[in-house]
């Protein structure tokens, strides 16, 4: 009997096998850090992005990551719509390179609706305080060329549940896999709450009963691509390629140990073709992909300084979000949105089943409902932050110590009128009190 050869890497490694004396990349790998302009050089950045995108970021996964936390601000008329700059002051907007990347560079993000400078905007602190842009699509989005599924799937499809993804994608969409794929949701199953006080439905069912776990928010990945996936290193997002735009996988951050491999393997990977697929899902998993404290990170902090934020007061009401302005001080302070349900965790379900030469399992099992940040990553950073090393010294993108992590989850208002307020008519700071449960004043500025 003939044995096989020994399986070679995916990717050839950057140094030869047990090399421990090295520079890890991602120290020396170039960023693109984005800053908000009211708070000083000893805070986190507003996001940061590696910059693998032929060295920079894709300008519109920026651009539109970054309006994510002003209130969707894209919705605005132009002249009200925020911009980049390389300077903290209001002026030098940086336009749009005629590549579409944003350079590695140290850049300011500036809303016009707040151009007193003793006035800091506030920001959307996770995915559970962020309300769906209902009808608001940013552009690459609205312009996602999909497929309908074919009428030869469709007829396979009418049962419903795991059979349906498998008819209709076949294979993982990704790396065209056949074995060892997951019906993974683009939304999370754990974030049906959020789903529901959205009103999402109509998206992915004519039916007003319809759930998360509909087929249009559903697509087949491979298990260690879907986990990945997950835990949000991996981002799906269309990106303009010939005047079209493209849906490819991006790389947010990795652990050093595996970022050579996820660049080379998946980062600008186009994914196959898609049928019947929600755009508005999509562009939900993306914001749920970005709000959280790897890529956000000036309120992932510990600091004297309050940090102005918006907070969902009725997240059940999708219709007309009413928002509040608070400060706080450290995400621990961040409060949960008033319907926020326990976080939960379960088990993945196995299938004793083996005789198909393909099954999808059940996903989401390492995914919790967004609720607050989670205290293992603020425990992480608060580490970090005291440590004695130079606070003004900004953190390297995707070096959080661990794993991957699970990040928070957060939810935001739809009002295009942002609410102003002035700090020097509120000498009281408020705050996040988990006992009570309650925004209560912290900290006087004097």
């Amino acid at each position: 009997m003939e044995f096989k050869p020994l399986m070679e890497p995916a990717v050839p490694p950057l140094f030869p096998a047990h090399t421990i004396d090295i520079l890890p990349r991602y120290l020396t790998a170039p960023f693109v850090s984005i800053r908000h302009p009211y708070y000083p050089i000893n805070h986190k950045a507003l996001m940061e992005f590696l910059a693998f995108d032929n060295g920079g970021i894709d300008y519109d996964l920026a651009y539109y990551a970054c309006c994510l936390l002003v209130d969707n601000a894209w919705i605005r008329e132009e002249a009200d719509r925020p911009y980049f700059s390389l300077i903290p002051t209001p002026n030098g907007r940086f336009t749009r390179p005629a590549d579409g990347i944003l350079p590695a560079n140290v850049y300011y993000f500036h809303d016009p609706l707040y151009a007193d400078p003793t006035v800091p905007y506030p920001i959307t602190p996770s995915f559970a305080h962020w309300s769906f842009p209902h009808g608001n699509l940013p552009p690459p989005w609205c312009n996602l060329d999909i497929a309908s599924v074919p009428t030869h799937k469709s007829s396979s499809m009418r049962a419903g549940g795991r059979e349906a993804i498998i008819s209709r994608d076949e294979c993982c969409r990704m790396t065209l896999a056949l074995s060892g794929v997951e019906k993974a949701h683009i939304v999370p199953q754990a974030e049906e709450l959020w789903f529901t006080q959205n009103n999402m439905g109509p998206y992915v069912s004519a039916s007003v009963n319809s759930k998360v776990n509909e087929v249009k928010n559903l697509i087949l990945l491979r298990a260690d691509v879907y986990k990945t996936f997950n835990a949000k290193a991996l981002l799906i997002v269309p990106k303009l390629r010939n005047r079209r735009y493209v849906l490819v996988t991006h790389l947010l951050h990795s652990i050093e140990q595996t970022m050579h491999e996820l660049e080379s393997l998946y980062h600008n990977r186009p994914l196959h073709q898609l049928y019947g697929v929600s755009p508005e899902c999509l562009f939900a998993r993306f914001a749920w992909t970005i709000l959280e404290s790897t890529t956000v990170q000036l309120i992932d902090n510990i600091r004297t300084d309050p940090i102005a934020i918006r907070i969902l007061e009725n997240a059940h009401n999708s219709v007309n979000p009413v928002s509040r302005v608070v400060y706080v001080t450290s995400a621990d302070q961040v409060p949960p949105t008033t319907s926020t349900i326990p976080r939960t965790t379960s088990k993945r379900s196995r299938s004793g089943n083996n005789a198909s030469r393909m099954q999808a399992t059940e996903d989401d099992s390492d995914v919790e409902p967004s609720t607050q940040w989670d205290s293992a990553v603020v425990r992480s950073r608060r580490r970090e932050s005291d440590s004695d090393s130079d606070p003004g010294t900004p953190p390297l993108p995707g070096s959080m110590p661990g794993s991957l992590g699970t990040l928070p989850g957060s939810s935001r208002s739809n009002s295009t009128a942002a609410t102003k307020v002035d700090m020097t008519a509120n000498p009281k700071v408020s705050g996040y009190d988990s006992e009570s449960n309650q925004v209560v004043p912290t900290k006087r500025l004097d």
